[in-house]
C-alpha cells in the first residue's frame, strides 16, 4: 500500500471534526463576506432605479445578476446548526437556494457576455428585440437552474 494514498471502504465518509470556534469564525467570515457583497449588488440596483440615464438592456441584465448574488448570498445568513436533525430544513432550502442561484449567477455572466457581443456585431439588435431576449434569458436563467437544483 503507498502511503500517499488512502483506501477508504464503500460508503464510508471521512469527516474532519473542526473545533466549535473554527467553525464560527468560518460563518462570521462568510457573512461578513456576503454581506458586503449583498450591499454592494444593492447598490447597482439603486443606481439603475435612481439613474434614468443610465437605463440599457444590457444594464437591465446586470440587474438580474444583481438580485441572484443577492439571494445566493443571503443564504449566509441561514442559522447553523451542528445537530443534523435540528437544521434539516433550513439545510434543506440553502442547498436549494445555493445551488439555483449559483447556476443562475454564471448563466447571467454568459448571457451579459452574448448580449454585449450582439450589441457590438450588430448595432441596436439587442435594444430593437429585447422583449423577446428579456422572456428567453429570464426563463433560461431560472427554469435550468431550478431544475438543476431540486434535482
Amino acid at each position: 500500500m503507498n502511503n500517499s494514498s488512502i483506501y477508504y471502504p464503500i460508503n464510508y465518509v471521512a469527516v474532519v471534526p473542526f473545533p466549535e470556534d473554527d467553525i464560527k469564525l468560518i460563518i462570521l467570515i462568510n457573512q461578513i463576506i456576503s454581506a458586503v457583497s449583498i450591499f454592494s449588488c444593492l447598490l447597482v440596483i439603486i443606481m439603475y432605479w435612481f439613474f434614468k440615464e443610465i437605463r440599457n438592456f444590457i444594464i437591465e441584465l446586470s440587474i438580474w445578476l444583481c438580485i441572484c448574488y443577492s439571494l445566493y448570498n443571503i443564504t449566509a445568513f441561514f442559522p447553523y446548526e451542528n445537530e443534523k436533525s435540528e437544521n434539516q430544513v433550513w439545510c434543506g432550502i440553502q442547498s436549494f437556494m445555493i445551488a439555483m442561484f449559483q447556476n443562475s449567477c454564471w448563466i447571467w455572466s454568459c448571457i451579459i457576455g452574448y448580449s454585449c457581443f450582439i450589441s457590438a456585431v450588430k448595432k441596436n439588435h439587442i435594444e430593437n428585440n429585447k422583449n423577446v431576449y428579456r422572456i428567453f434569458f429570464v426563463l433560461l436563467a431560472t427554469v435550468i437552474p431550478a431544475a438543476l437544483a431540486s434535482v
